[in-house]
């Protein structure tokens, strides 16, 4: 069997579900995707029902971490084609 391929938004929600989460610039390098990309799919997840907490720095020059804390529930989950 083929092995199936996985999408940028596969990696970003692997990424987001590791205990110690992940910063915009990590998901920058896994997805080769610039900065403002990665945060409009962060909020395209928001949207779609994952709850994405943010660990915000202790100093100044570090990065905030994002980490998955809810999985979208079936009533929240929006379908292809329906708003």
């Amino acid at each position: 069997m083929a092995k199936v391929k996985s999408t940028k938004r596969d990696i970003v929600i692997k990424a987001l579900r590791s205990k110690q989460g992940a910063s915009v610039f990590k998901l920058c390098a896994l997805t080769d995707w610039k900065e403002h990309t990665v945060r409009a799919e962060l909020s395209r997840l928001r949207k779609a029902g994952y709850v994405l907490y943010r660990m915000h720095a202790n100093r100044v020059g570090i990065a905030a971490i994002y980490r998955i804390t809810a999985e979208p529930t079936s009533k929240s989950a929006p379908h292809r084609g329906q708003p």
